[in-house]
């Protein structure tokens, strides 16, 4: 799967190979607050692509406008 993700340190988009690991379709009532989505696994990434996923998750993922 090809995924197209710009990030919000400002640099330039990055274009992504990755799998797709699992999909959640709807939201259970035992679940409460899960949206559907899906998990994606990223390969084949440079080392400076890596970098930028890395700092995203250590602050805390990417803020809500």
């Amino acid at each position: 799967l090809g995924v197209r993700y710009q990030l919000p340190d400002g640099g330039r988009a990055m274009t992504l190979e990755a799998e797709v690991r699992w999909v959640k379709t709807g939201v259970a009532d035992d679940e409460p607050g899960l949206h559907p989505g899906m998990g994606l696994k990223f390969v084949k990434l440079t080392d400076a692509a890596r970098e930028r996923l890395l700092a995203l998750v250590k602050q805390g993922g990417p803020t809500e406008n």
